[in-house]
């Protein structure tokens, strides 16, 4: 079996909802299904194919075997609760939810259904990412002490032809603020560190942007022997350095520009080594991440992420929002079974 050998269901079909549409027809998926409230501003182009729906019961009702959750943030956690009492193994965008409301229960009920709950965090197929990893595993870098994440981008350049006001990226009625929209970054930590210990932060909203949301944070994360920092802002405009991986350890430092696809491993001497992926493109992880949700579903293997480490990050983000509010350090308890 393969990609073509099912029927999908996705439900919302903003932005990711059509790229994961196409990436599935790229990678010959025969029928999509998509269940859409009528609330979203962007028009589904012909050329996709997809039968819609307008519930969730009429498209479920039409057979789907794999279901995609692309809709706002703050309706995540009761969209994935009616797919998986459905049955379904799902795909959840990240972040998995904009607060911890219902989310015990929801893994609790995808393990009792037996059904398995992918989170998109793509940054964890990036090929340079796995070779950081790589690298750790082999202790090239010597006992971490540094670790940042840093990642810009200004949502009015997102879709220049919709009103990024009505994005939920910017409205917290709908989960938005670009902690939980670019968690990736926190994540990305997560995925290289573990949980840490406490979380200190500030963020707030402190652009033009017409938002109620926050639109610049730093985090600081703290590890026993190690120090993590995240940045994340609405306020950058272009690419170029606009999101990197920094580490420092003992030994050997580390950079990877995501922007620019190239990794940097220096060494206390100087040597360099260095990776450079030509043409790179972005588009790929998504792809990578369908064949690995298919390949998961059909030989029930665990997910690269599974609901625990959505959990564990969106944990993550309100302990920053709180410290922020609060100017307190906040304790991260660790979530079993994250992954």
């Amino acid at each position: 079996m393969g990609v073509a050998d099912h029927t999908y269901l996705i439900v919302g079909l903003g932005s990711i909802g059509q790229r994961h549409a196409r990436n599935l027809r790229q990678l010959g998926a025969g029928r999509i299904l998509a269940a859409r409230s009528g609330l979203g501003q962007r028009p589904v182009p012909a050329e996709l194919g997809l039968e819609e729906f307008p519930s969730l019961e009429a498209a479920l009702a039409a057979g789907p075997t794999l279901s995609l959750v692309c809709n706002p943030t703050s309706l995540h956690v009761p969209t994935t609760q009616r797919l998986l009492a459905a049955g379904q193994d799902v795909l959840l965008e990240k972040p998995l939810a904009h607060n911890l409301d219902g989310v015990a229960d929801l893994l609790a009920l995808a393990a009792r259904q037996q059904r398995l709950l992918f989170v998109a965090y793509t940054l964890r197929f990036h090929p340079l990412v796995e070779q950081t990893r790589a690298w750790l595993a082999e202790g090239r870098l010597g006992p971490l002490r540094y670790v940042r994440a840093s990642v810009g981008q200004y949502p009015p350049a997102w879709a220049p032809q919709y009103d990024y006001r009505q994005n939920y990226a910017v409205r917290q009625d709908l989960g938005g603020g670009c902690l939980r929209t670019f968690i990736h970054e926190v994540d990305l930590l997560l995925y290289l560190l573990g949980a840490p210990q406490t979380v200190l932060a500030m963020a707030g909203h402190y652009s033009t942007l017409e938002t109620d949301a926050e639109d610049i944070a730093e985090i600081i994360l703290g590890y026993e022997q190690c120090l993590g920092s995240v940045h994340i802002d609405y306020v950058q405009k272009g690419r170029r350095h606009s999101r990197y991986l920094q580490i420092i350890g003992e030994e050997s430092s580390l950079w990877l520009d995501f922007t620019q696809a190239e990794l940097t491993l220096t060494g206390a001497a100087g040597a360099v080594e260095e990776i450079k992926l030509d043409d790179f493109d972005f588009n790929q992880l998504f792809l990578d991440e369908l064949r690995h949700i298919v390949d998961c579903a059909e030989t029930r293997t665990p997910p690269r992420a599974n609901g625990e480490a959505g959990a564990l990050g969106v944990q993550c983000v309100l302990a920053a929002l709180e410290s922020s509010a609060t100017g307190r350090r906040v304790d991260v308890r660790p979530w079993p079974g994250a992954r």
